[in-house]
C-alpha cells in the first residue's frame, strides 16, 4: 500500500510509515490524527475543553488515568484535561518523524461530497497547506452509507442543511457542503430544545426568532460560519459539563450565557439590530447592571455591564450603526413601576434605552466599564459618519470640520482649585430631553486685569499682591443637538480635570465625539470620572490650521482674540549682563557673536523682574512695560541655559538664583494663558534655538526638516539632558534622512532607551521597571546561582547546560589554553567567557518581566554545538583535530560575544526591553549591533545597518580578531555610551 502522508493534530504533516502504516492510526472527522503507535507505544491526542484546541499527544496508559479522573467531572465522555495533569507525559520525538514532501498524497477521514457521510479520502499536500483541497475517496474507502447523518424533516438541523448546503460564500466564492453538514450534525446532536436555547433571543419563549447571519449582498461569509461552529461547540460542551447547574436557570440567565459564548467567538455581529436592541433592553430593565448572571468555579463572575458593552462592540458597519443609534433613542424601557398595597400596577415610568444605559453603567462602583461603554458609543457614532482609524484624513480643513460636525466646543482654561471660578468661555446644559440637548456657550469677549493691593502696617505704602480679571463684554449662543450628533472639541488650555492628572497635555489637541458625551462631562465636570472619560474616549484628529484661525472662522475675530488672550509684562528697564563677564565670553565662544547677543538681549529684563520682592511698590509689577513675547523668550532662553552645565559654571550663584526666580514669576503671572499654542510656541522655539545651537549637527538638522517635523523635533527632544542631546546628535548626523524621520516619529521609545543606559549605569532597576511598565521578578535559582530565565525554561536539558556552564565559569586554566591554541588575544577570550558564563545582567524574560542573573545557556542540537560544548571542545581537543567549520563557529562566537559584552559593559541592554526581537534605529540592544554570521563556515556577515551611514558601519573582524577593540570603540563612540 502507498506510504501516505497524514496530518497530526498540531498540523505537522508526516509519513504514515512512521507509525507502521495507516492501520495503526485513528483520525477525527476533520482528517487529523487522534492516535498513533510509535515504537510500540500508543499516543492519544488531548484537546482543551472550552476552545477545543489541540494540547499534545500523551502516552495511552497515562491517558487512561486522566480519563478516569475526568469522567467523574464530565459524566460519561472524556472532554479535555487540566495542563497540570498531562504536561510531563507528552510525546517528545517529533524531530525523529519522517516529514512528508510537497505533492505527497495525504490520507484522512472527511465528510464526502454529499455533506452527510464520513469516509476515508486522499488529497495532495499543497504549498502552503491550510485545509484539504479537492479530496477524493481513498482506494480503501468504506462502503457508502456506513458513517452517515440523517436529518429529520422540520428540525433545525434539516432546515439549516437544506438552506445553506449549496450556498456560495462571500469570502471564498465557493460552497462548502462538508462544513454545512458538520454544523447540521451539531444541531442534530444538541436536540431541538437545546438548539432553540442557543438560537432563541426572545424572552417570550413562544414566538421564537432565530438570529440571522450578518450578510453582504445576500451572501454568507465562511469565516463567520466557522466562528458560529466554534461557539455552538462550546455552548454544547458547557451544557454538558454544567447540565445540573444550567437546568436550574431561567430563560433569561440561559440567554446571558449564550451571549457570552457568542461574544467570545465573534458571533454577535450575526444578530440583527433589533435582536441586539432587545438584548440590551433585557439587560438594563428593572435591575442594576452590576448583578452577575451566573457563577461557577470554572467560569467565575460575569456581570451584565460586560455583556452590554459586548453588544456595542459587535457593530462594525455604518448602516447597522445608524439604525442602532436611532433605536437607542426611540426605544423605551421601564425605569420604575408603581403598585398599590395589593400589588396592582398603578403606573409605569419609562425612559429611552439610551438614557437607561447611561444610568445603569454609571451606577456601578468603578469607572472602567463606563469609560469602555462611552468609548464604544463614540466609535459607533464615528462609524455612522464613516470615520474609522484607517480612513480618517491626515488633516481636516475648516470646511470639512463645519460640514462634518454639528457643533464645535472650545474647552476653557484651568480654574483655581479653591476660590471663585472665572471662565472666559463657559458651557452650560440648558435642557435635555429624549430627543435633544440644548447647550449654551457664553464667551467674555473682553476682560480687564485689575491690580490688587494691600497696605503694609509698617510703612503705610500700598503693595501689589496680585491681579483680578474682570469681564466686560459677553457673547452667547445655543446649540440644539441630537444625542448622537457628531461634534468636535478643541483645547486651547487643559481643562481642570485633565490638568490635575498625570496624562499628557491636551493643549492644542482636537477631537471628535458625540453630543451626549459632552452633556455627560458637563454634568460630571471637575470630577475624576470626567477625567477618566476624556482620557479613554476622545477620538483625536489633526487640523491643517491653528486654533486661532479656527476660532475666527467658526465664531469671530474677537472670539479668537479672547481665546488666545493678550497680556503685557512690565518691568523697569535694566541690563542684566555687561560685555566682560565669563558668562558673556562663553556665549560668544559657543554660539558666535550674533547668537550670543540674541541670548543676552532675551535676558535683559531678568534682573528687574527678579528684583521685585514681596514689598515691591504698587505700579512696578510685572504687567507694565515689556511685551508678553519678550518675557516668554526669557523663559525659553533661561530654561535652556539652566540645562547647560558649562554656562552655569560661568555664572554667580545669585545670578542662577535670579534666573530661576524670574522664570517662576513670569510663569505665575501668565498662568491662565500659559498653555495656549502661541505661548507654548514662543517658549519652545526660543528654548530650542539656544539648546540645540551649540550642537552643530542638531542646529543643521532643524533646517532640513519640514515645518511639522521641526515642531515635532523641538517639542519631543526639548527636555533632554546634555548627555542625551549629545547622543541624539551623534545618531542624527550619522544616519540617513529616513532614519532621522523614524527617530522623530518614535521619539518616546528612543528617549526611554537613552534613559535606560543611565539607569543601568546607576543600578536604578526600580526606575527601569517604571520606565517600561514591567515587573522585576526573581531570576531562576539553580545550585545557588541565579539565571535570567523563567521556571518554564528550566527543562532538564537546560539545567544540564547550566551545570556545564558553571563548571566553565569556575575553571581557571581554560582561557590561556584557548588563547594559546587559537592565537587570539587572551583579554578577548576572558571577556567573552565572563559574558557567556559568569556576568549577571538585567534581562527581559519570555514572560515579559525583568530579572537580574546570568545568561541562559542552550544545549547542543544535532550538528550545532551549544556554547558550553563548543567551549569545552576548544579546551579539550587538540587544535589540529578541530574541523575548519568548528574553528569558524568558535571564531564567530568569540567575536560576537566580545563586542556584545563590551556594549553591555557600557550599559546597553542585551536586547530591547520593549520587544526582544526589535532591531530598529530607535530600539535595539547589543545583540543586534554585534557582528553577524553567514554560511556553513560561519563567515562574518555584514552588520545590521539600522539606518546608519556607511561611514559609521564598523569593519568586519579579522581572522585573528585583532581589530575587535577598534570595532567596539567605533560603536561606543557612535552611540555615545558611557
Amino acid at each position: 500500500m502507498e506510504d501516505y502522508a497524514v496530518v497530526l493534530a498540531n498540523n505537522l504533516i508526516v509519513k504514515a510509515s512512521n507509525f507502521g502504516g495507516i492501520a495503526n492510526i485513528k483520525f477525527n472527522r476533520q482528517g487529523k490524527v487522534t492516535s498513533f503507535i510509535y515504537e510500540g507505544q500508543k499516543n492519544i491526542a488531548l484537546f482543551e475543553f472550552k476552545s477545543n484546541e489541540f494540547l499534545d499527544y500523551v502516552d495511552e496508559s497515562y491517558f487512561e488515568k486522566i480519563k478516569v479522573k475526568e469522567v467523574q467531572k464530565e459524566g460519561d465522555k472524556y472532554n479535555g484535561v487540566d495542563k497540570k495533569l498531562w504536561e510531563n507525559f507528552v510525546f517528545k520525538k517529533y524531530e525523529k518523524l519522517t516529514r512528508a514532501q510537497y505533492n505527497d498524497t495525504i490520507f484522512g477521514l472527511l465528510r464526502d461530497s454529499s455533506g452527510l457521510c464520513y469516509n476515508y479520502h486522499t488529497w495532495n499536500y499543497t504549498n502552503p497547506y491550510t485545509v484539504p483541497t479537492s479530496p477524493q475517496l481513498a482506494p480503501n474507502a468504506l462502503p457508502s452509507g456506513q458513517l452517515c447523518d440523517v436529518f429529520t424533516n422540520g428540525t433545525h438541523a434539516k432546515d439549516f442543511f437544506d438552506t445553506y448546503k449549496n450556498e456560495k460564500f462571500l469570502d471564498t466564492d465557493q460552497s462548502d457542503i462538508r462544513l454545512i453538514g458538520e454544523i447540521a450534525s451539531l444541531l442534530k446532536n444538541a436536540d431541538e430544545k437545546t438548539t432553540e436555547a442557543f438560537l432563541n433571543f426572545n424572552l417570550t419563549g413562544v414566538d421564537t426568532t432565530k438570529f440571522t447571519f450578518h450578510t453582504t449582498e445576500n451572501q454568507l461569509s465562511r469565516a463567520e460560519l466557522l466562528e458560529y461552529k466554534k461557539g455552538l461547540e462550546l455552548w454544547l460542551k458547557m451544557l454538558k459539563k454544567y447540565q445540573t447547574e444550567i437546568s436550574k436557570l431561567g430563560h433569561e440567565e440561559k440567554l446571558f450565557i449564550a451571549i457570552d459564548v457568542m461574544y467570545r467567538h465573534n458571533m454577535l455581529t450575526l444578530l440583527t439590530v433589533d435582536q441586539r436592541i432587545s438584548i440590551l433592553k433585557i439587560l438594563v430593565e428593572k435591575r442594576l447592571l452590576m448583578n452577575w448572571y451566573w457563577v461557577n468555579f470554572s467560569i467565575g463572575f460575569v456581570h451584565k455591564e460586560d455583556l452590554a458593552i459586548h453588544i456595542l462592540e459587535s457593530f462594525t458597519n455604518a448602516s447597522d450603526a445608524n439604525s442602532f443609534l436611532e433605536k437607542l433613542v426611540s426605544e423605551s424601557v421601564i425605569e420604575s413601576e408603581y403598585k398599590d398595597h395589593q400589588g396592582v400596577l398603578l403606573d409605569t415610568k419609562k425612559i429611552p434605552l439610551y438614557k437607561m444605559l447611561f444610568y445603569r453603567m454609571d451606577d456601578y462602583g468603578g469607572t472602567d466599564n463606563f469609560t469602555k461603554f462611552a468609548k464604544q458609543l463614540e466609535r459607533i457614532v464615528l462609524l455612522k459618519n464613516n470615520i474609522v482609524d484607517q480612513n480618517i484624513p491626515s488633516s481636516v480643513s475648516i470646511e470639512e470640520l463645519k460640514k462634518t460636525t454639528r457643533a464645535q466646543f472650545f474647552w476653557r482654561e484651568k480654574q483655581p482649585e479653591k476660590g471663585p471660578v472665572q471662565e472666559r468661555i463657559k458651557y452650560k446644559i440648558v435642557s435635555s430631553t429624549e430627543k435633544q440637548i440644548k447647550i449654551k456657550e457664553s464667551v467674555w469677549l473682553k476682560t480687564e486685569l485689575i491690580e490688587q493691593y494691600t497696605t503694609t502696617s509698617s510703612s503705610g505704602v500700598d503693595v501689589i499682591t496680585g491681579y483680578k480679571e474682570v469681564p466686560v463684554d459677553l457673547q452667547e449662543q445655543t446649540f440644539n443637538l441630537n444625542h448622537f450628533d457628531l461634534v468636535s472639541i478643541h483645547f486651547f488650555n487643559n481643562p481642570s480635570f485633565i490638568d490635575l492628572s498625570l496624562d499628557p497635555s491636551y493643549v492644542g489637541e482636537h477631537f471628535y465625539t458625540y453630543a451626549g458625551l459632552v452633556e455627560y462631562v458637563l454634568e460630571k465636570e471637575r470630577t475624576k470620572k470626567a477625567e477618566d472619560v476624556f482620557n479613554a474616549t476622545l477620538f483625536v484628529i489633526s487640523l491643517i490650521f491653528g486654533i486661532g484661525e479656527l476660532a475666527a472662522a467658526l465664531r469671530s475675530l474677537n472670539f479668537a482674540r479672547t481665546l488666545l488672550g493678550v497680556a503685557m509684562i512690565t518691568s523697569d528697564t535694566a541690563v542684566y549682563l555687561s560685555q566682560d563677564t565669563e558668562f558673556h565670553n562663553y556665549l560668544v565662544e559657543t554660539y558666535g557673536i550674533v547668537m550670543a547677543r540674541k541670548i543676552i538681549d532675551d535676558m535683559t529684563i531678568l534682573s528687574s523682574i527678579a528684583s521685585l520682592g514681596a514689598n515691591g511698590i504698587a505700579g512696578s509689577g510685572i504687567l507694565k512695560t515689556y511685551s508678553r513675547e519678550k518675557a516668554l523668550r526669557l523663559v525659553g532662553t533661561g530654561e535652556a541655559i539652566l540645562k547647560d552645565s558649562t554656562a552655569l559654571s560661568k555664572m554667580l550663584p545669585k545670578e542662577i538664583e535670579a534666573l530661576n526666580e524670574a522664570i517662576k514669576r513670569i510663569k505665575k503671572e501668565l498662568y491662565s494663558i500659559r498653555k495656549t499654542p502661541e505661548v507654548v510656541d514662543i517658549i519652545i522655539n526660543t528654548k530650542a534655538d539656544v539648546l540645540f545651537f551649540k550642537f552643530p549637527g542638531l542646529k543643521n538638522a532643524l533646517s532640513e526638516l519640514s515645518d511639522f517635523e521641526r515642531l515635532a523635533f523641538r517639542s519631543k527632544f526639548l527636555n533632554l539632558s546634555e548627555r542625551e542631546i549629545n547622543a541624539l546628535q551623534s545618531r542624527w548626523i550619522g544616519s540617513t534622512f529616513a532614519t532621522k524621520q523614524e527617530i522623530i516619529q518614535n521619539s518616546e521609545i528612543w528617549i526611554k532607551n537613552i534613559k535606560l543606559e543611565k539607569y543601568l549605569k546607576e543600578g536604578r532597576y526600580e526606575l527601569i521597571s517604571i520606565l517600561y511598565n514591567k515587573e522585576i521578578t526573581e531570576g531562576y535559582l539553580h545550585n545557588g546561582i541565579r539565571y535570567a530565565m523563567t521556571a518554564t525554561d528550566a527543562t532538564s536539558e537546560t539545567l544540564a547546560e547550566l551545570n556545564k556552564a558553571n563548571i566553565i565559569a569556575n575553571r581557571t586554566d581554560d582561557v590561556a589554553i584557548i588563547a594559546n591554541n587559537c592565537g587570539y588575544p587572551e583579554h578577548i577570550i576572558q571577556k567573552a567567557k565572563n559574558h557567556l558564563f559568569k556576568n549577571e545582567y538585567l534581562i527581559l524574560k519570555d514572560d515579559g518581566t525583568l530579572s537580574l542573573g546570568r545568561l541562559q545557556r542552550f544545549e547542543t542540537i544535532g550538528d550545532t554545538f551549544g556554547d558550553s560544548d563548543l567551549w569545552n571542545h576548544f579546551v579539550n581537543t587538540p587544535y589540529a583535530e578541530i574541523s575548519d567549520v568548528r574553528k569558524g563557529e568558535f571564531r564567530w562566537l568569540i567575536a560576537h560575544e566580545y563586542i556584545e559584552a563590551g556594549l553591555m559593559q557600557k550599559h546597553m541592554p542585551l536586547r530591547s526591553f520593549i520587544n526582544g526581537d526589535n532591531a530598529l534605529s530607535y530600539d535595539v540592544g547589543a545583540h543586534y549591533l554585534s557582528v553577524n554570521k553567514t554560511g556553513l563556515m560561519y563567515d562574518f556577515a555584514p552588520y545590521t545597518t539600522l539606518g546608519r551611514l556607511q561611514v559609521n558601519i564598523p569593519p568586519l573582524p579579522t581572522q585573528n580578531l585583532d581589530n575587535l577593540d577598534d570595532i567596539l570603540n567605533q560603536l561606543i563612540t557612535f552611540y555615545k555610551l558611557e
